[in-house]
């Protein structure tokens, strides 16, 4: 009879790593761990179902998939591109970076891929005439993977100003390209 070595201890350890990374991070129980790494510090990264959690300046801090108009891993720093503010609104002034460091990633950037993928349709950077814009398409977590329906971003990067009436037909226009060219 074979036996794997080690096998169950291994388990236990990585079921008792999520589960003391849960605690310690505050994770609501209806969300279901994807992927844990962990920062420069130690500290324990997490991707669940609906959210990345970590801590920065002693604070937990949370991420909705949601909210994330982009993701990149770049060893070792994972970049969150998100919007401010809560969705589903449709027109956001500015765009917010996010940078993790990580010292032992393990699968958390494929899954943070993966999770952000998942939400996101369509995402693309247009030239204004006051700068850049970022026409995103996403499904928000109400709105069921198969039901078609998409809420529709724009979000201007730092510098463009987003209230002025000018900059928002420019980017209202390149949106309605966007989606004529798409057929939606």
């Amino acid at each position: 009879m074979s036996q794997r070595i080690g096998t169950p201890l291994s388990w236990l350890a990585g079921r008792r790593e999520r589960a003391a990374a849960r605690a310690e991070l505050r994770i609501p129980h209806n969300e279901r761990t994807v992927a844990i790494g962990r920062d420069l510090h130690d500290q324990p990264v997490l991707a669940t179902s609906d959210a990345c959690y970590w801590v920065s300046a002693g604070d937990i801090q949370r991420v909705a998939w949601s909210q994330v108009l982009q993701a990149r891993w770049d060893e070792p720093v994972l970049t969150l591109v998100t919007e401010e503010g809560d969705p589903p609104t449709t027109v956001h002034p500015h765009v917010q970076t996010v940078l993790v460091q990580l010292s032992a990633p393990g699968s958390l950037p494929d899954a943070v891929h993966a999770c952000v993928t998942e939400s996101v349709v369509f995402s693309e950077r247009v030239a204004i005439d006051a700068g850049v814009v970022l026409l995103v398409a996403r499904r928000l977590p109400e709105r069921s993977v198969d039901s078609g329906e998409v809420s529709w971003t724009l979000a201007f990067e730092a510098g463009v100003d987003g209230s002025d009436p000018e900059v928002r037909v420019q980017a209202e226009a390149a949106l309605s390209a966007i989606r004529t060219a798409l057929g939606v």
